[in-house]
């Protein structure tokens, strides 16, 4: 218990640090990577991200999605690309080498389909190297450029609303 409570304390220290130390909102230049953080206790449809991905013109090797998973849940084919609470060590620091790698990589677009608060999540959407975060409404405001006001069974409108908002930044950059 007091092992969790000390875990989540170190986690929402670093997220206040890296909030901080943000990448400038997009730099002139179009979308060419995508991340993606899916909470899979709020939908587990992966192949939806992958037509996103092919309707912004995002090449298959420049989409990377991982999943955050309950201790419990049984998601084999993801396995690899998921992460859990017990991936986090006592002070904070992930041990999943899948998820560091991830991490590790520049994204132009990062999203988070996620409408619950979860220290966990938030650590990874601070850790992410992207110009521009979206995320959904629900989950914590001061780490993305842009929040949806969707429910994660909504995710056709999502698609259509996130394509629309991206391909007008994209105009705005080639001018």
């Amino acid at each position: 218990m007091i092992l969790k409570t000390l875990r989540k304390k170190f986690l929402e220290k670093e997220v206040k640090k890296r909030w901080k130390n943000r990448l400038p909102i997009h730099e002139g230049r179009p979308f060419r990577t995508l991340g993606i953080v899916i909470n899979t206790i709020e939908f587990n449809n992966v192949d939806a991200f992958e037509n996103l991905a092919n309707a912004l013109q995002i090449l298959n090797k420049d989409l990377k999605i991982i999943y955050f998973t309950e201790e419990n849940a049984n998601l084999s084919s993801l396995e690899q690309n998921s992460f859990t609470t017990k991936d986090f060590s006592w002070n904070g620091l992930m041990k999943n080498p899948a998820i560091l790698e991830f991490l590790d990589r520049e994204y132009d677009v990062f999203i988070c389909y996620s409408s619950i608060d979860s220290v966990f999540i938030d650590f990874i959407v601070s850790q992410a190297k992207a110009t521009l975060k979206v995320g959904l409404d629900g989950a914590n405001a001061a780490l993305f450029d842009l929040i949806f006001k969707i429910k994660t069974n909504q995710y056709s409108l999502f698609e259509k609303e996130l394509t629309k908002y991206l391909q007008i930044i994209n105009k705005d950059n080639k001018n």
